[in-house]
């Protein structure tokens, strides 16, 4: 799918649908609404979008690449390797603010959508990469030896399910508290940053 915005009216489109989908869920929020909050005409939204359904995956399929740009450019940045683990961890806080329990949902419940495939493909796609990064820097020193890194891809893997345990879930005030709260715990275990950088 073709992410790159390429003019104002998209880029409104992309803007106001995003705020909404990411507060409300993709389910509860109408054409109508979009296209009212954007300010552009609905025969304008049907020349880029057959439904609601496809310009969902748009936003989602644009956040994703997104966000994977991002990661690459700290990768690459020339810095120890706790700070890249910071800076990785920041790009998670900004990427999931304001996202909705709503959203979340809609992305993992809601088949019809085809939210749930799009972000498995674009995970699959990207996973390989994340590995090699992982395995590297296990190489240099900066991950424990003995980590077996099928198991890092394992825990990678079943994170999303944790967002639907209820009782966990009540543990924290919003569904960004928890997801930083597993980012964190991933990085950092239960010793901090200060202890596991020694």
């Amino acid at each position: 799918m073709e992410v790159k915005i390429q003019s104002n009216k998209l880029n409104a489109l992309y803007e106001k649908g995003k705020t909404l989908f990411w507060k409300h869920g993709v389910r509860r929020i109408s054409i109508e609404e979009i296209c009212k909050e954007a300010k552009v005409s609905k025969m304008t939204f049907y020349k880029q979008f057959k439904n609601r359904e496809e310009f969902a995956q748009y936003i989602l399929g644009f956040v994703l690449e997104e966000a994977m740009e991002q990661y690459r450019k700290i990768m690459q940045k020339d810095i120890p390797y706790s700070e890249k683990v910071k800076e990785l961890i920041l790009l998670k806080h900004d990427s999931t603010t304001l996202i909705s329990q709503e959203f979340i949902e809609d992305i993992y419940k809601n088949e019809e959508f085809g939210l749930k495939q799009q972000l498995e493909q674009h995970q699959q796609n990207f996973m390989g990469e994340i590995m090699r990064d992982l395995a590297e820097a296990q190489e240099q020193g900066h991950i424990r030896k003995g980590l077996n890194l099928d198991f890092v891809l394992y825990f990678l893997n079943d994170m999303s399910g944790k967002l639907f345990d209820e009782r966990l879930a009540a543990l924290y005030p919003s569904t960004q508290d928890l997801i930083m709260e597993i980012t964190n715990f991933f990085f950092y275990g239960i010793v901090g940053k200060e202890k596991s950088q020694e």
